[in-house]
């Protein structure tokens, strides 16, 4: 996975020219083309009563810049949200937020941030404050997109991709590095 480095002079992205960059050159810091998040290719799945689940997503291939550097995203298929055994009730959803985050070894990572099970009208998406929990301490992150999976019966999942969440940028609180 390779990455390109913006930087000129170990400073930030043109820091070297005319005193450095306006607020709107920062967006292009951390955003994201391509890399969507979709519904599995095979589906999610739900066995009777307290038996597994199988929350599967799917995230297309595509470009992210995290933190000043551009990287590639492979495609995956059928991927798990998480373990089989963390069942939810029938009625309940959960969101899952997916993050590409900047490693320190500047490579990327996604990351999926669950949220908590909740009746389905009740269910909201992890907040910000928990994905910088759950990112590693002073890595910049940009949200990818959601997928709420909603068990609408005994045995029934369904599938909602929401991908209006991929800011160009994060406020710099956030993503610095």
């Amino acid at each position: 996975m390779g990455y390109k480095d913006y930087r000129s002079g170990g400073g930030r992205f043109g820091n070297d020219m005319l005193g450095g960059v306006g607020v709107e050159f920062e967006m292009f810091r951390n955003m994201a083309h391509g890399a969507w998040i979709e519904k599995s290719t095979t589906g999610s799945s739900q066995i009777t009563g307290t038996g597994n689940g199988t929350y599967l997503y799917n995230i297309a291939s595509g470009i992210v810049v995290v933190g000043g550097k551009v990287y590639e995203v492979a495609k995956a298929v059928n991927q798990a949200c998480e373990a089989p055994a963390n069942v939810m009730a029938s009625g309940y959803s959960k969101v899952y937020m997916f993050v590409a985050y900047k490693k320190p070894d500047n490579t990327v990572a996604i990351m999926i941030v669950k949220g908590t099970a909740a009746l389905t009208a009740a269910v909201v998406p992890p907040t910000v404050a928990e994905i910088v929990a759950a990112v590693p301490v002073g890595l910049p992150w940009i949200v990818l997109g959601t997928m709420t999976i909603a068990r609408t019966a005994d045995t029934t999942v369904t599938e909602a991709v929401d991908n209006k969440y991929r800011p160009l940028g994060l406020p710099k609180t956030v993503h610095e590095d």
